[in-house]
């Protein structure tokens, strides 16, 4: 029995070109994740948000990453995200840190090995509303309807091209019972 499946994954990927490509469908299903996550987005109603309240603590990115930020609650560090973008303006990102906020949020539902993410709906520091949830809203529907979906594209061609090397004249065929 193991032998049989020893042959079976080998025969998948009995030269080079086969295990590249197997290689590329696996690094593109792992990015097309995201991309199958935007997809299946849902919005929630403003009344099923959960809602939170704590210290604002922000914490600056290096380089290319974007800021994020976290509320304190009870020394436990709650952990927001705004999907593609920053959620708070860059230049306010100082007169924010360690001010009071309440934040309505909902746990995104991603999709395989990526774990969800708390996205942020509407955010309120010291009374004021600074994020608003339609805004919120037609942010995250706009990322859905607008995202080019590119890994998941990438996914499905390259596993179509690995179904069609398998069905390729190969030079070297597997020899299957050798004693």
């Amino acid at each position: 029995m193991k032998k049989t499946v020893i042959w079976r994954i080998e025969f998948l990927v009995n030269n080079q070109r086969k295990k590249i490509v197997l290689l590329l469908v696996l690094f593109f299903a792992f990015l097309a994740q995201r991309d199958f996550s935007n997809l299946l987005f849902e919005a929630p109603d403003f009344n099923k948000l959960t809602v939170s309240e704590g210290i604002i603590k922000i914490h600056k990115g290096q380089g290319r990453v974007r800021d994020t930020f976290s509320l304190l609650i009870n020394n436990q560090e709650m952990l927001f995200s705004c999907g593609i973008n920053e959620c708070l303006p860059i230049n306010k990102t100082s007169d924010y840190q360690g001010k009071a906020a309440k934040v309505w949020s909902e746990e995104s539902k991603n999709i395989g090995l990526m774990g969800g993410e708390n996205l942020l709906y509407q955010l309120e520091i010291n009374g004021k509303i600074i994020l608003n949830y339609q805004d919120q809203l037609k942010h995250y529907i706009s990322i859905k309807n607008f995202s080019p979906a590119i890994n998941l594209v990438f996914f499905i061609i390259t596993a179509v091209f690995f179904i069609l090397l398998q069905f390729a004249n190969n030079p070297t065929p597997p020899t299957r019972n050798e004693k």
